[in-house]
């Protein structure tokens, strides 16, 4: 990180680590346990993006809990928003497949 250009580190840590990386490896069990305990409402910190694909997938209401300016989370939010968008487009996509 130290070696990015000022301006890129969040970009890589917000569109890669917590958008992409962080999404794909909570998926899977937050997809499980919404089908165990079958929530009317998840609560999600404004950082943690594998719920926000969630409730989207399975038409969940949520709330979002931010500590931190509105600003920061609005721009974090704009970084974040095509690897979402990948990954609500790619589970859906998963979703239609047939099991093997």
């Amino acid at each position: 990180m130290p070696t990015l250009p000022p301006g890129q580190g969040g970009v890589v840590v917000v569109g890669l680590i917590f958008a992409r990386l962080n999404v794909d490896a909570m998926l899977p069990t937050l997809e499980e346990a919404i089908e165990e305990w079958r929530p009317d409402l998840i609560v999600r910190g404004g950082s943690e993006f594998a719920s926000a694909v969630a409730v989207d997938l399975h038409g969940i209401r949520h709330a979002r809990v931010a500590v931190g300016f509105s600003m920061v989370e609005e721009a974090a939010l704009a970084i974040a928003a095509p690897a979402l968008d990948d990954g609500v487009r790619d589970s859906r996509d998963e979703s239609r497949s047939p099991r093997t």
